[in-house]
């Protein structure tokens, strides 16, 4: 049995090379030919998986180590018989520490209280949920925005309100995948007429797909409202960017909000798992531990003598543990002196091992309402901090 899989897609060998013939390769150069003798195909976004690729194949299963399938065309791969599977959730605390990120950088450069801050939820499935549930916990006044969720008449989703009526947030973060048919399309959903509409000094984060926002009408928003704070993550024609678009940012980066070593680690599991199912394998007794190695320790700017010599504003911690500023200032540099293409891999290879805020027991003199406030950011706080 043959299996072509992304050369970037961790575990794989330990969960499945004794049982099968597996080849991994840079999933930029996934093509017909070479998927042309294997049994399953195994990718992340970066390959387009449809009729082109795979209709002269053998191929019976794809599984994609993402959450996003807009790379993949599962409606012919239905009508193909071919077994389709996903790692939807499994990035979902990855995506929400990148959120944490940008909104204690937000904090940081605002200085308001929490209290006061109006945050908008667009999409609330795996990873909006999440981070529904953080800002919620920090002590935001939420409003949330899922019309399929509320058309389709789930009880708790009525109070969901419209795109319109987040237009007077501080921050909205965008977490819905790329739809361009029917009556709930997200394809240039964020407008310029709801960019204008957004308060002074507001930010927008769009962590989802690049295609979500319109992004002529973003870089033509920036210029008359320069202090809109833009945060993407994602863009059109990736691994190409927009060079004006990343310009008008406050923090850009190349695709890695869902980028954690837990992360892809979880996503290659269950993926391996869907892949087992089909055609009858087994995995390793231990694949969980395989799979998911947590590690608790105190990032060197953290550690516990120094956090009694110094006192961290909350906002700074996150910036300590996964430097989203440093990372846009890297990629934003890229991109103008080369375009960016070749950081997107570069960078993402760099930030695979990145450690989720739930990995990092902290060490630090925090009252109770600090602490609280660090739990809600997503770090493990030891009992006695404050």
């Amino acid at each position: 049995m043959r299996i072509i899989a992304d050369q970037n897609i961790p575990l794989l060998r330990k969960l499945l090379a004794e049982q099968v013939e597996l080849v991994l390769v840079n999933g930029r150069q996934i093509s017909p030919s070479v998927v042309k003798d294997a049994d399953a195909l195994l990718v992340r976004s970066i390959t387009r998986v449809d009729a082109q690729l795979l209709e002269n194949s053998r191929v019976s299963f794809v599984g994609t180590a993402t959450a996003g399938i807009d790379h993949v065309d599962s409606e012919w791969l239905e009508t193909q018989n071919i077994r389709f599977a996903s790692a939807a959730g499994a990035n979902a605390c990855a995506v929400a520490d990148y959120v944490m990120a940008a909104f204690s950088s937000y904090m940081k450069a605002e200085r308001v209280a929490v209290a006061d801050l109006k945050c908008g939820i667009i999409g609330v499935g795996h990873v909006g949920s999440e981070v529904a549930r953080r800002l919620s916990a920090m002590g935001c006044k939420l409003r949330i925005c899922d019309p399929p969720r509320k058309g389709a008449g789930d009880p708790a989703a009525q109070k969901y309100v419209a795109l319109e009526a987040l237009a007077d947030c501080d921050l909205v973060s965008i977490h819905v995948p790329l739809v361009t048919k029917g009556i709930h399309q997200t394809k240039q959903l964020i407008r310029a007429e709801f960019l204008r509409s957004l308060p002074p000094n507001a930010m927008i984060i769009n962590s989802a797909r690049g295609e979500v926002l319109d992004e002529e009408a973003a870089i033509s928003v920036a210029k008359i409202r320069p202090d809109l704070k833009l945060v993407l993550d994602v863009f059109c024609h990736e691994p190409r960017v927009n060079q004006q678009l990343v310009e008008a940012t406050m923090l850009a980066t190349p695709h890695i909000a869902g980028y954690s070593g837990r992360a892809k680690s979880e996503a290659a599991l269950r993926v391996a798992q869907a892949l087992a199912a089909h055609f009858g394998l087994k995995l390793p007794a231990d694949q969980q531990s395989v799979a998911v190695t947590e590690s608790r320790n105190f990032p060197p700017a953290l550690d516990s003598k120094q956090s009694q010599q110094q006192k961290y504003s909350i906002w700074d911690l996150p910036a300590a543990c996964f430097d989203i500023e440093a990372v846009s200032s890297a990629f934003k540099q890229a991109v103008a002196k080369s375009g960016g293409q070749s950081a997107f891999d570069f960078m993402r290879r760099d930030l695979a091992g990145r450690k989720e805020f739930s990995q990092l027991q902290l060490s630090v003199q925090a009252n109770a309402k600090c602490a609280a406030q660090l739990r809600a950011l997503g770090f493990t706080v030891e009992k006695n901090s404050g």
